[in-house]
């Protein structure tokens, strides 16, 4: 059973990267995540299929590209007791799609972040949840 989707009129997608010391931006052309037809990933996601699946992983820009298919993963883990791992992307994310940014990190066991990403995302939950400056510690700060 092939279990790749394959389009011949999209690009897959393509991702630049620059590192200089400790901080690193990223480009990328996300083409074949906008067009990939979450009645694909659906057929897959299958209990018997994935029984021997630990984990699952994305990426914040499925919340722009393809939300449906994002949450759609999310939900299938969260449901059959499978460990979601979920990275932030990029600090605009959470500026731009909070609400969004906000319901995938409750289905996430673990979140992947730089530093820049979680003090953005700290900051704005420390008002929303009228948290401390002691409850923002970030490991190794």
């Amino acid at each position: 059973m092939n279990d790749i989707y394959v389009d011949e009129t999209t690009l897959t997608g393509q991702c630049a990267v620059t590192v200089v010391k400790v901080d690193r931006t990223c480009i990328a052309i996300l083409d074949a995540c906008e067009r990939y037809p979450l009645s694909h990933l659906e057929s897959k996601l299958d209990e018997e299929r994935l029984s021997d699946t630990i984990c699952f992983y994305s990426t914040a820009f499925f919340i722009d590209s393809n939300f449906e298919a994002l949450m759609a993963m999310a939900n299938f883990a969260n449901n059959h007791n499978r460990i979601f791992g979920f990275n932030f992307a990029a600090e605009y994310i959470y500026q731009e799609a909070k609400d969004k940014l906000l319901e995938v990190m409750k289905l996430s066991d673990f979140i992947f972040c730089n530093k820049a990403e979680a003090i953005v995302c700290g900051h704005q939950l420390k008002a929303e949840l009228m948290l401390k400056d002691e409850d923002l510690k970030l490991e190794n700060e």
